[in-house]
């Protein structure tokens, strides 16, 4: 059956919905201020204190506490970010505010808390802050928003749907981060041990099986650094590789493309060290195209060496880099020290073994993070269709 509507300011709503400002629907808004600074700890005394820079995906991450709180609310309030990054939304727990956050207390009488925090998710990204310098929402602008109002019952069951499937993106990450924990496990294991050996030696890098050999980085790699393309375009053409950056290699998105003439290519597994910038140190699994001018590709000299092998030891190697950089401007990574590295060397067969159970639980965790970014699709169009009543729930 198709809904009747009615056009209002925040569009169109079902015609047994209602729309109202929110000053009209909540009871208090509190804007924060910051305690004094000699009233803060890291112990636990006092009450948590939140700034905008706290909010997490539901609830302040708290750090600091403070004896002399000014501005306090609770877990009947919604808190809105007001400073520095707008937009941002959370439930209220026990706290004192600072200057970047509102805490607004629904009317209970007239919207539910829970489709109060959801409706403020959808929009807050889209409010815009004024003032000259720092861009801040005053407390008249939030009590101007507009907002549908579904009857009591609806909003309940409108909630009730994003907050079961909120629950399973939670338990989705929750997995991964039980998985990355095993997989870390995993590496300190493998790499320092091998697979069922039983006799070991002290060596240089520390205790490692009998069987095993060490060697330096520079005798079983090359290094090749990546050259400043002339030509860039935002569109695939004819003839063009994707130029690797670093959110193409983590995340697989791709912004440019390049002519591979007189350039360094990259195919699929080759390794690949961020060279220059505030992350220089980090390695990555290479994709087919075109490699930055801020990377370096290794090229492997011995056909005994499984590259993959070599990168999962190599991932373990990234803090000790980044924390041996040069360059008081843009930072890049020390060549000697990473020529210098010392790499113990096993028969191919077991780098094969080790190389295919990291591997194994990457591919779990991979499958695992693409579960959770649809269920995350699939909660952005609930939100669309059910806080718009484009989509109704049953009561």
């Amino acid at each position: 059956m198709k809904i009747k509507t009615k056009q209002t300011a925040t569009g169109e709503i079902p015609k047994d919905w209602e729309e109202e400002e929110i000053g009209n629907i909540v009871s208090k808004i509190v804007m924060g201020q910051a305690p004094p600074s000699n009233s803060y700890n890291n112990e636990g005394i006092g009450i948590p204190f939140v700034k905008a820079t706290e909010f997490g995906e539901k609830i302040p991450k708290i750090r600091v506490w403070t004896t002399k709180s000014l501005k306090e609310v609770n877990e009947d309030y919604v808190l809105l970010s007001i400073a520095g990054t707008i937009g941002l939304v959370n439930k209220g727990i026990t706290c004192s505010i600072g200057r970047s956050v509102a805490g607004l207390k629904p009317n209970f009488n007239k919207i539910t808390k829970d489709y109060f925090f959801y409706y403020l998710k959808k929009i807050a990204p889209h409010l815009i802050g004024r003032g000259s310098s720092q861009k801040i929402i005053v407390k008249k602008n939030i009590e101007k928003i507009k907002i549908p109002l579904p009857p009591l019952l609806e909003q309940k069951a409108i909630a009730e749907v994003l907050s079961t499937i909120d629950e399973t993106i939670e338990k989705s990450d929750q997995i991964i981060q039980k998985t990355e924990r095993l997989k870390k496990g995993l590496m300190q294991e493998l790499l320092t041990k091998g697979i069922g050996h039983k006799e070991f030696k002290d060596v240089e890098i520390g205790r490692i099986p009998k069987e095993w050999e060490v060697v330096r980085l520079d005798k079983i790699v090359t290094l090749i650094k990546g050259k400043k393309p002339m030509y860039l375009t935002n569109k695939y053409e004819d003839g063009t590789l994707p130029y690797l950056s670093t959110e193409y290699l983590r995340e697989g998105v791709n912004q440019k493309y390049t002519k591979p003439l007189n350039l360094v290519i990259v195919d699929d597994d080759d390794i690949i060290l961020l060279w220059d910038g505030s992350n220089a140190g980090e390695f990555f699994v290479g994709k087919k195209g075109v490699l930055s001018s801020t990377m370096v590709k290794f090229l492997i000299k011995r056909e005994d060496i499984d590259d993959l092998y070599l990168y999962y030891l190599l991932k373990t190697k990234e803090k000790f880099l980044q924390g041996q950089t040069r360059g008081t401007g843009i930072p890049h990574v020390d060549r000697d020290v990473l020529n210098n590295l010392k790499i113990p060397l096993l028969p191919l067969k077991e780098q094969h073994k080790i190389a295919s159970i990291l591997s194994a639980v990457d591919e779990r965790i991979e499958k695992e993070r693409q579960r959770k970014e649809k269920l995350e699709r699939i909660k952005k169009g609930l939100m669309n269709d059910l806080l718009t009543g484009s989509k109704r729930v049953r009561v």
